[in-house]
């Protein structure tokens, strides 16, 4: 296995200056007439910016108030917050733990490949001819450990402010236990994801150790696995994965390969990686069927429990550094959502408070909207676009591709 890490410190340089970029090709939802004061417009790009990267809450404030107070609209700062960040050339391919291709240019995104567990020869040659940047997640105790995606969004995070990722394809693979916490990952964190691609793993720590529900949360993420027919235990508890997977009517892909054993399928690479490079993460799903509570998740795209009532045991994950200890649900909180017309109607258990979060490309936020809760109309009304909220809740999930202009937190009854 072939591991790409270099030095922490790289990440400390905090200097953005400008790449020579049209604006036009970096804001394509924008008129020219929205950043035809270039001056201006560049004020407002500096503020976003260092609204995201100062640590200081007071600077923080400042810049939200420049911003509120800009006369640019929603929509144009919505752009920018996506958008905003300008680009140079990095000396080194190695930007922190991300290994970013040969021809990268910072005037285009590039998706990431994540290896859970390490890359193989093979998965990184393929991903870097595709124009894939590479990540190998730091600070990770256990490869199932629930919480591993959490380490690998603050992680690109922190990436993002140096190098163009683009944060709609992130993928995650990983071969063994790899491949085990590829499947733990997209069940805890689906949000993050375009699609998984394990190998020589298996959902078994979801089924047994955790709950087959939790697969149920796999609805908007695609995977595709690969396992050997001769690595019979792990084959055959990715075969019961799978059929629990079709039974979810999930869109998941298994292939069993003949006469092979445990294995990192590097002669899969081209098929995986062309397969993947076609995804992008589902960014406002109208439809949500989400299982969590503990250590398996308080937040699934566009719902957050901020309260709960679950009951959680706790259980050991074993790790080659030792043992970490994890709390899972015995009865997880569940949470259904759906969007229709322009209500959001949702049902819950063992939620006790909640946060929805929307978007304008979620509901017309010009119209009359409602919010349904355990069959009771808990707020009607027209959603106020608020640049604070948009700010706030990018901050707060780490991400300014999928973005939010309304939120309000509700309680749901014990």
């Amino acid at each position: 296995m072939i591991l790409r890490v270099a030095a922490a410190g790289l990440f400390l340089a905090a200097a953005w200056p400008a790449a020579a970029q049209d604006p036009g090709s970096r804001y394509p939802e924008l008129d020219a007439e929205d950043y035809a004061d270039a001056e201006k417009f560049r004020t407002l790009e500096d503020a976003v910016n260092e609204y995201f990267d100062t640590e200081l809450a007071e600077r923080r404030a400042a810049r939200l108030k420049e911003i509120e107070t800009s006369g640019y609209s929603f929509a144009v700062v919505e752009a920018v917050v996506r958008h905003g960040r300008r680009y140079e050339k990095v000396e080194a391919r190695i930007v922190g733990n991300v290994t970013l291709p040969e021809k990268y240019d910072p005037a285009r995104a590039v998706p990431v490949l994540v290896g859970l567990n390490g890359l193989s020869d093979g998965y990184e040659t393929e991903a870097t001819s595709r124009g894939f940047a590479t990540m190998y997640p730091w600070k990770v105790k256990g490869w199932v450990d629930p919480r591993t995606t959490d380490r690998v969004v603050e992680q690109l995070w922190e990436a993002c402010r140096r190098v163009n990722l683009d944060i709609d394809r992130v993928y995650a693979t990983g071969v063994s236990v790899g491949g085990h916490a590829a499947w733990v990952a997209g069940a805890m964190r689906t949000d993050a994801w375009a699609a998984l691609l394990p190998r020589s793993g298996s959902p078994g720590r979801i089924l047994v150790a955790m709950s087959e529900v939790y697969l149920q949360n796999l609805h908007h993420l695609p995977v595709n696995a690969l396992v050997g027919a001769d690595d019979e235990d792990i084959a055959k508890m990715a075969v019961k994965g799978q059929a629990v997977c079709k039974r979810f009517g999930l869109t998941t892909v298994l292939e069993v390969v003949e006469n092979r054993g445990h294995e990192e399928f590097d002669d899969r690479a081209e098929q995986h990686l062309g397969w993947a490079s076609e995804l992008r993460r589902a960014r406002y799903p109208a439809k949500l069927d989400w299982w969590g509570g503990g250590d398996m998740g308080k937040r699934h795209y566009w719902v957050e429990a901020l309260e709960d009532t679950v009951t959680c045991k706790d259980l050991l994950i074993d790790t080659p550094t030792g043992d970490i200890l994890r709390a899972l649900p015995i009865r997880p909180l569940h949470v259904q959502a759906e969007i229709e017309g322009n209500a959001v109607v949702l049902h819950t258990k063992e939620v006790a408070r909640l946060r929805v979060s929307l978007s304008p490309a979620m509901l017309d936020f010009d119209g009359e909207a409602a919010i349904r809760i355990n069959g009771k109309v808990a707020w009607k009304g027209k959603p106020e676009r608020s640049v604070k909220t948009l700010l706030e809740s990018s901050l707060r999930r780490m991400d300014r591709s999928r973005t939010f202009g309304w939120e309000m937190e509700f309680p749901c009854g014990r």
